[in-house]
């Protein structure tokens, strides 16, 4: 895995769990505090927000996200914070591979095409020309605010992806674009004649799957007509589309399933809609019968507890089994939500509302125990044999927590609810025995990652300078606000004074990251924004100094649009702030110069330029007063 990879797990780890490595933090509603390390506190300043990833303190206005309270708290660089982030999340570091990943033109084109057949499906839906399409939302109760925040979609009986692939007059693009679609599954090739296509889905109700970041992946498809098969038909396995490492919508749950730290797991994309349009937002649905590596790492880092909803049949069952296992071998043992007589969420909910579920999700328990209720109920009285059975296929299903605490007990537990009398640790040998001749396959996230002891501030040494920590990057108190403003209110950058106020900006690093800021603007849509600052932060290149200041004003987020009387204001101040730190900058180099001259006419000299600067000094002081 890449270096993108080891950042995002980190991002979505909970912030308190590492910054609770270092301080003692203590709850406080939906978000933590602590006596901030970074200045003198003795009032709990430091916020510790896990919905917004984020860290604040108002009192010295400090904040950012993970990586970057680790690199200041511990005064270290980028690669060194990731090493102890992964350290404390229990994390391989050494299996990433931390070489810069250079963009794909592939992978970006098949993203931008995935995009734009997303909006067309949309589009088509929305229009309304499909009765179809209005009858399954009407059927399942889908209004429009939820068709548009799922983007569901209509694919006509004929090859609209395809002749839209060849409106393109450009040879070449057409070329590159058929190669794409077929890859992706998004059109095929006709049998009959090798040079035509025609598109995969066809008169279906479209369902675009997404990654976490909200980028289409690929489709899911449901059929209208009784004959259509199959019912289901998704995007073929490809680059991109990867059932195992791909949850439903996960991009829309992540912000509840942070904020009330659990998470239910169904099957089908109408599952997981009925449960967020009846307020279960902390919701997300599998691609398939199990997990991938990739999800499973995601889903832990967010919460520990989860639910299993998935469909009440043998095959739901067997899913259910699948993947409470895969949890169980990372340390976690889930819970079920037994939806009998009921066949999934989406029928429960019609039939019995969501606060019928809300009692079902209160009421679960463990899985794990489900199943060795279901193993011991076959217990016969005096029946040694058979109950040495069971006791052997509930090692079976215990195994995969391993020697965990939690498995050992209920083990003892359980051997004395059968009428064992063998000693406690005569049982546990037993257990042992049975994992030691079980194999169990390769899994990098078979390991329960052990948390390593709470970090104590006084292990960081305050007057030693680590050989891996850059050098400290001083920033004006001026380019601090210029900093802040820009990053909350960037629209003001696109104004035609800002070539002027950015000359004024003397620290380079700082000049650097205001440009790209400028640029960012110009490429992406003002929903994106956030996220895009939060990757600037999140760079290697970004100085600590300015991630701390960026970090500040992203948590105090303001509306984007700025009044003009506003704008003019801003940029009255800023230019006086700039220029005025840039004339104490000289005052104080003229003043040094003073001591070591001795002509008379160069201390003249020096003088004048001292008297001129503080003239200039008073006629920015009464154009500050006058604004």
């Amino acid at each position: 895995m890449s270096l993108e990879d080891l950042k995002t797990i980190v991002k979505e780890a909970p912030l308190s769990r590492v910054v609770g490595q270092y301080l003692p933090l203590k709850k406080n509603g939906h978000y933590y505090t602590a006596l901030c390390p970074f200045h003198s506190d003795s009032n709990p300043s430091l916020i510790v927000n896990d919905q917004r990833k984020m860290f604040m303190c108002f009192a010295c206005d400090t904040g950012g996200d993970v990586i970057t309270f680790v690199q200041k708290y511990k005064n270290i660089d980028f690669l060194d914070s990731l090493r102890e982030i992964s350290k404390i999340l229990g994390l391989d570091f050494n299996s990433f591979n931390l070489g810069k990943k250079e963009k794909n033109p592939k992978l970006e084109n098949a993203k931008k095409l995935l995009e734009i057949v997303s909006k067309i499906y949309f589009s088509i839906g929305k229009e309304g020309s499909s009765h179809h399409f209005g009858d399954f939302t009407k059927d399942r109760e889908l209004p429009k605010n939820w068709v548009e925040t799922f983007q569901i979609g209509f694919s006509r009986n004929r090859s609209t992806i395809n002749n839209y692939i060849e409106t393109f007059e450009n040879l070449k693009t057409k070329n590159i674009l058929q190669k794409l679609a077929l890859e992706l599954g998004l059109i095929k090739r006709d049998r009959n004649n090798p040079n035509k296509f025609y598109d995969t889905f066809r008169d279906r109700i479209i369902f675009p799957i997404w990654d976490q970041f909200g980028s289409v992946q690929g489709f899911t498809s449901r059929a209208i007509h009784p004959n259509q098969k199959p019912k289901y038909l998704n995007s073929p396995a490809s680059f991109l589309f990867d059932k195992k490492n791909l949850l439903y919508p996960l991009h829309l749950s992540k912000p509840k399933m942070r904020e009330k730290d659990q998470v239910i797991i169904c099957e089908g994309n109408m599952d997981a809609i009925a449960l967020h349009k009846n307020g279960f937002k902390n919701s997300i649905a599998i691609m398939g019968t199990s997990l991938g590596d990739s999800s499973l790492n995601l889903i832990k880092n967010i919460t520990r507890n989860i639910f299993l909803c998935l469909d009440n049949d043998p095959a739901g069952l067997k899913a259910t089994k699948k993947i409470n296992n895969q949890f169980m071998s990372i340390g976690i043992i889930p819970n079920f939500i037994d939806l009998g007589p009921y066949k999934d969420p989406d029928e429960f909910l019609t039939k019995e509302g969501n606060l019928a579920f809300e009692e079902k999700i209160k009421s679960s328990a463990p899985f794990l125990d489900k199943m060795i209720n279901d193993l011991t109920s076959k217990s016969e009285e005096g029946d040694t044999e058979g109950k040495i059975s069971i006791l052997n296929k509930v090692f079976e299903v215990i195994s995969p927590l391993g020697k965990d605490l939690s498995a050992t007990e209920r083990i003892i537990s359980i051997a004395k609810k059968l009428g064992f009398q063998s000693n406690p640790l005569k049982i546990e040998e037993s257990y042992i025995t049975y994992l030691q001749g079980i194999k169990t396959p390769h899994n990098a996230l078979s390991k329960k990652p052990s948390t390593p002891p709470p970090i104590q501030k006084q292990e960081v040494e305050k007057n030693l300078l680590p050989k891996s920590a850059k050098q400290k990057v001083h920033i004006p108190r001026s380019e601090r606000a210029f900093i802040k403003i820009a990053s909350q209110h960037p629209e003001l950058l696109l104004s035609h004074d800002f070539s002027e106020i950015l000359d004024l900006v003397v620290n380079t690093e700082v000049q650097r990251y205001i440009s790209r800021l400028r640029n960012l603007i110009y490429e992406i849509e003002d929903r994106e924004y956030h996220s895009f600052v939060e990757g600037l932060m999140m760079g290697e290149e970004t100085p600590i100094e300015i991630k701390e200041i960026v970090g500040a004003a992203l948590y105090q987020l303001a509306p984007r649009s700025v009044e003009e009387k506003v704008r003019n204001r801003f940029f009255s101040d800023i230019k006086i702030e700039l220029k005025r730190d840039s004339l104490k900058r000289d005052k104080k180099s003229f003043l040094e110069k003073l001591k070591q001259l001795s002509s008379d006419e160069e201390i003249k000299n020096i003088m004048n330029q001292l008297y001129k600067i503080e003239n200039d000094l008073q006629s920015l002081k009464s154009q500050k007063a006058h604004i």
